[in-house]
């Protein structure tokens, strides 16, 4: 027998945290903190084509060898006429962070945008998010049941919609804040529940932080939108899945220019509820840009990165498997495969969470069933802290998502 459990990234704790600038002149330029380890990053149709899945291991030499979606560029350059896709199914669901000590130019489309859920008679797998963002749930079929999507937005009932900066009736709960400290993607809507005439829901949108020393202009676009549901059999409110919520972009820079657009929107789909709008945040000492939907929320520049003190929430192994720091939470293949049919341990590893607090564990199956189990509490100190949960797996892929929740 054969388990492949596919486990989520290590965050999913909503923090509001203001993050203010005390900078109030060029006097005290922005850096980006970039240490320039990934050279210049020159995107163009002629090396890449007009196309491209980034891939961090696809260049020579490798960019991001660490594994942590932050990226140390010079400058960074996006040809016009390109299109880059940013997929979890290989960067994961951390957020894609760039950071640059010269200029960025972005001309051509940086596409973060969740899938669009399966149709009733396509496949019952997930739907893949953009980079940073969280996939769609599966819908029912005739012996097998629907599955809710993942993310902090996630809808618990079938065909719910996934929330971000907006929700309502029918959707998930909202979460993050206009900062984008720390820096969140979409959520997935939920599948439908009606037998084998039920749609998929969309994959939430993802998340990209660009920070540059010098100026950003955007003369292309940047797209985190999130996904629309599948097609159901008929059209009936009980066979539509729930759209993806869209995703997160903020902008670092001394000057933010260009004429071209910025995308988290609240998208208008054929059927099922829809993907809700996320976040844009600019920050600089000049803002010149205005194609922002939704309006984007304007500051000086801040911090780049939240506080050494902001809580995380990571598994580090399962069944004593390590974990990988970026896992995709795509199948297949799965992040981690195991080979026990009896129950085993996920361990879980915090920080700057009270201790004693208990980890919500969100199991979804392949075959579309979920579970949550509690873990045991967090024990250790403030800075590093353990906790356990003991399940069992299924013959199958199996994802995995936590989520830790305290009164502060």
């Amino acid at each position: 027998m054969r388990q492949d459990p596919n486990a989520l990234q290590r965050v999913l704790v909503i923090v509001a945290l203001a993050m203010v600038a005390t900078s109030s002149a060029w006097a005290q330029p922005f850096v980006s903190g970039s240490d320039e380890s990934d050279g210049a990053l020159n995107l163009t149709i002629a090396q890449h084509g007009a196309s491209f899945d980034f891939d961090p291991a696809s260049f020579a030499p490798p960019l991001d060898t660490d594994g942590d979606n932050i990226y140390h560029f010079t400058t960074i350059s996006v040809e016009a006429g390109m299109t880059v896709r940013f997929s979890s199914d290989i960067l994961g669901s951390l957020p894609v962070q760039w950071l640059a000590t010269g200029n960025v130019q972005i001309d051509g489309t940086l596409d973060f945008t969740g899938d669009a859920g399966h149709d009733w008679n396509d496949l019952r797998v997930p739907t893949v998010a953009g980079a940073g963002g969280f996939n769609g749930g599966v819908s029912s079929t005739a012996t097998t049941g629907w599955s809710p999507g993942l993310g902090p937005g996630a809808s618990d009932f079938p065909g719910g919609g996934a929330a971000h900066a907006s929700g309502g009736a029918g959707w998930g709960s909202t979460y993050g804040n206009a900062f984008l400290l720390p820096l969140i993607g979409g959520s997935g809507g939920s599948g439908a529940n009606d037998g084998n005439d039920a749609a998929g829901g969309g994959a939430g949108g993802g998340a990209l932080l660009i920070a540059g020393s010098g100026n950003i202009t955007v003369d292309g676009a940047i797209d985190t939108d999130g996904g629309c549901p599948g097609n159901s059999r008929f059209g009936q409110s009980d066979e539509t899945g729930g759209g993806g919520s869209s995703g997160a972009i903020r902008l670092i820079a001394n000057s933010i220019d260009g004429t071209g657009n910025l995308f988290a929107r609240q998208v208008n789909c054929p059927e099922g509820r829809d993907p809700r709008r996320g976040r844009i945040r600019l920050e600089s000492y000049a803002t010149n840009f205005t194609g922002s939907d939704p309006t984007a929320s304007l500051g000086l520049p801040g911090n780049v990165f939240p506080p050494a003190t902001a809580p995380t929430i990571r598994i580090t192994a399962v069944d004593g498997v390590p974990v990988p720091a970026n896992p995709t939470g795509i199948f297949p293949p799965a992040d981690v495969s195991i080979n026990d049919p009896v129950a085993v341990t996920i361990d879980i590893e915090a920080a700057y969470i009270p201790l004693f607090t208990t980890v919500a564990v969100r199991l979804l199956r392949e075959d579309g069933s979920f579970q949550t189990v509690t873990s045991t509490p967090l024990n250790g100190v403030l800075e590093t802290s353990t906790a356990t949960a003991s399940v069992v797996f299924p013959p199958g892929f199996t994802s995995i998502l936590l989520e830790a929740n305290w009164t502060p």
